[in-house]
């Protein structure tokens, strides 16, 4: 099988590129290769802790990836590399549905601004969080190689209308 690069900014543009004020979208079940744990606080606080976090890593996946193409792949990476971690890999579909991003721009310290952002925005427009426990965050930009300043982020929760 031959590789292709497929480019999710360039086709799916209203999930991946969003602008610096909050939008709500509707985003679809993916398949993701997934190793555990979602960025989601284990212990409320009134200052947040990044060393109190629990995350998963998430590598979004084209529909042509099955679980046997899976298999095949991490079999084939075993020969070259022996990497413990492996047989934690799993492939998943994952519909978050009714959301709310953002693009953040600037250090990761820095977005609880642009999430006040999206708090604001659900609050106009009568949402609410549906989990105040976790969100996503895609990174657009490679830390390792762009200054703190220029790092996008988008920042996504989902949502769902207020109760009244």
């Amino acid at each position: 099988m031959t590789a292709v690069k497929h480019e999710w900014r360039k086709h799916e543009k209203e999930l991946y590129c969003p602008k610096q004020q909050a939008v709500q979208v509707t985003v679809p079940s993916m398949k993701f290769l997934v190793l555990e744990a979602l960025w989601k606080q284990i212990e409320h606080t009134e200052q947040f802790d990044k060393n109190n976090l629990q995350y998963r890593v998430m590598i979004r996946q084209p529909d042509f990836v099955t679980p046997d193409v899976l298999e095949v792949a991490i079999m084939n990476v075993s020969k070259k590399k022996s990497l413990s971690r492996f047989k934690d890999v799993r492939l998943e579909s994952i519909e978050d549905g009714d959301c709310v991003q953002i693009l953040h721009v600037g250090p990761y310290d820095d977005e609880p601004e642009s999430f006040m952002k999206v708090d604001e925005f659900c609050a106009a427009h009568n949402l609410q969080r549906a989990n105040d426990e976790w969100h996503r965050e895609i990174y657009l930009s490679d830390a390792r190689k762009v200054e703190p300043a220029k790092l996008k982020t988008v920042l996504r929760v989902q949502v769902k209308s207020m109760q009244f």
